[in-house]
């Protein structure tokens, strides 16, 4: 479905992927098709609904406090904290054999 929408622009063997477009170039073009007046208006009318739609979710949900990344960060500071963990106990485990060494000698 794709690739008629990206041949009608002369993009059909385009070397990048079907993702850089998804769901919005694939509507977008479809709407164009529709003709100069036609497809102008329709374009237009589906970016107002895109711009209402995105206004509405920062309002109802990223003025929130909705943070997609947090968790994700939670996650890294933890990662962090353990192999900053792991280090000391390595440094701690080698400082002990060395001075285990020296005790010996």
């Amino acid at each position: 479905m794709l690739m008629t929408v990206m041949g009608s622009f002369g993009l059909s063997n385009a070397t990048f992927g079907d993702a850089d477009f998804c769901w919005y170039g694939t509507i977008a073009g479809k709407l164009a098709g529709f003709g100069p007046v036609a497809g102008g208006i329709s374009l237009i009318v589906f970016a107002i609904v895109l711009f209402a739609v995105a206004c509405i979710w920062q309002v109802k949900v990223v003025n929130k406090g909705w943070l997609p990344g947090a968790q994700h960060a939670e996650f890294i500071a933890e990662v962090k904290k353990q192999e900053e963990d792991a280090k000391a106990a390595a440094k701690a485990a080698a400082k002990a054999a060395k001075n285990a060494a020296a005790a010996k000698a």
